[in-house]
């Protein structure tokens, strides 16, 4: 189906493997007509140019490019500012570059969001039942703690960057001061601290996989995430309102 209105997946990389042209590939086949993709290079260096030069050469997707490596909420932010500038007025959808969003629930996120544009919808991973690294459940399981003890409410999956974030949402999101994998958890927890949106959670696949490269540091990542929260001051702010 063709869509009148422009909506766009945002993809922030560093360093990324093959399996981020391969997603592209299957995501375009999806619909390239329905939606259109934003890739941010943060800072990768020539070494993975050729990736990106392909990217925008042969597949025509929009290539944003850090010089140096800022961090993925940086490489987010920067992604909300091009569309902010674009005057976009559609739900944005965000998806991690590793591999580890099957296409099928990217596309899932998509069209919540379209159904649902004033909601923050988060695409979780079924926790229960699945082989998954000790170090990944056991940073999941505090930070969903946490957030609950913050706020009173609980989101199964804290670290997913798998997201449909409201239009609205986005001029508010650029100002936040972190630029790493805090971002994330900080989005979360102003959402839920000034009751912005309704959240919905689509469950999704749970994929690790030795081939999936990704630049999160399990320990140390999920630590920086757990005391951001924990000491994150979070301010009354209103979003701004559209002409």
């Amino acid at each position: 189906m063709v869509r009148s209105q422009r909506f766009y997946i945002v993809i922030p990389a560093y360093q990324p493997g093959d399996e981020l042209i391969g997603l592209v590939e299957v995501l375009l086949s999806y619909g390239r007509n329905d939606y259109r993709i934003l890739v941010v290079d943060d800072g990768s260096g020539t070494r993975y140019r050729p990736v990106f030069e392909h990217l925008a050469r042969s597949l025509k997707v929009t290539v944003l490019t850090h010089r140096q490596n800022g961090g993925k909420g940086a490489a987010l932010k920067t992604a909300f500012r091009h569309l902010i500038e674009r005057k976009n007025t559609t739900p944005v959808v965000t998806a991690d570059a590793d591999g580890q969003h099957a296409p099928h629930d990217i596309i899932r996120v998509f069209e919540d969001a379209i159904e649902n544009p004033q909601a923050l919808i988060l695409g979780c991973r079924a926790m229960a039942g699945v082989k998954i690294p000790w170090f990944s459940r056991l940073g999941n399981y505090w930070s969903v703690r946490i957030f609950k003890s913050l706020t009173g409410k609980t989101i199964s999956d804290i670290q997913t960057g798998l997201r449909g974030i409201p239009a609205s949402y986005l001029e508010l999101l650029v100002d936040f001061p972190q630029n790493d994998f805090d971002f994330e958890s900080a989005m979360l927890l102003d959402n839920a601290m000034n009751n912005r949106f309704p959240v919905r959670e689509i469950i999704i696949d749970t994929i690790y996989a030795k081939k999936h490269r990704s630049h999160f540091r399990p320990l140390r990542d999920s630590f920086r995430i757990l005391r951001s929260m924990k000491h994150q001051n979070i301010k009354k702010q209103p979003l701004k309102k559209h002409d």
